[in-house]
């Protein structure tokens, strides 16, 4: 009955899909209370909640390149049921080739998953918001959010998070809709592995994996041209299996085509 009164207060509160999941919930003839009565407060779960839980922290790591990060974003929980909600449709990872294509390439050995409806929950929903609420970003402009999979030896060798300008035109091929990819959003969802940090290559800079924390670097520099320092490494797991979930930003909503876009103006400003 408390599942079930949780999950209207939820449904009240704009979670359509929480209503459905309320209606699921057999709640047996004559329970006593109304559904509002049944949620229990912070203090009928635990006394001393106030105090047990960790206090999010947000650290500027760099200035050059723009790196922030926000230590326990996500709690234990939440990390646990995105990657038990991708385990099972895991696939070898791509990449995208000068051409444009995906292609599957020995820089890149580990398997992943896009959080598509039919994976997607009611935690996904809520994390990926949070994460573009934490951004700055409009919640459109990201791409749908990479869950990887990295075991014993695996990792993804430098390479740029942006599409070089140089090599892909605005408005075609992985540019045609969404314009530059310019920030990217990593979240550690375990700790329990040995290797696998994050090296930016260029700025002598590496990120140690803290379960919870979620990082987020700027592909672009504050004049909108992309950032080489921005260059960086998954480092090889040398224990263990790593999980990790990626959000990419694009600088206009995703789905909206980028034909428009003219890159040089970027250089004039």
């Amino acid at each position: 009955a408390r599942a079930r009164g949780l999950a209207q207060a939820a449904a009240k509160a704009g979670w359509e899909i929480a209503g459905e999941y309320a209606a699921s919930i057999d709640v047996e003839q004559g329970a006593p209370g109304t559904w509002n009565s049944l949620v229990p407060s912070p203090e009928e779960i635990d006394p001393g909640c106030s105090g047990s839980l960790p206090h999010p922290a947000l650290m500027v790591v760099s200035w050059q390149p723009r790196v922030l990060a926000f230590r326990h974003f996500l709690s234990n929980f939440e990390c646990a049921e995105i990657a038990n909600a991708a385990a099972e449709h895991l696939m070898p990872s791509f990449i995208m080739d000068g051409e444009g294509q995906l292609a599957r390439h020995q820089i890149r050995t580990s398997h992943e998953v896009r959080l598509r409806p039919g994976i997607r929950n009611i935690v996904i929903n809520a994390v990926e918001r949070r994460m573009a609420d934490w951004s700055q970003y409009p919640l459109e402009n990201g791409e749908l959010p990479l869950v990887l999979h990295y075991e014993h030896s695996q990792s993804f060798e430098q390479h740029y998070d942006y599409f070089i300008p140089e090599k892909f035109v605005m408005g075609e091929g992985p540019l045609e809709f969404g314009g530059q990819r310019i920030a990217t959003q990593l979240i550690y969802l375990n700790e329990d592995f040995e290797g696998g940090e994050t090296r930016f290559d260029r700025a002598g800079l590496v990120l140690q994996p803290e379960r919870g924390t979620c990082v987020l670097f700027h592909n672009v520099r504050p004049d909108h041209n992309v950032d080489p320092l921005t260059r960086h490494t998954g480092v090889a797991v040398s224990r263990g299996t790593k999980w990790l979930l990626s959000r990419w930003v694009r600088e206009i909503p995703f789905h909206q085509p980028a034909r428009e876009l003219i890159r040089d103006r970027y250089r004039q400003a």
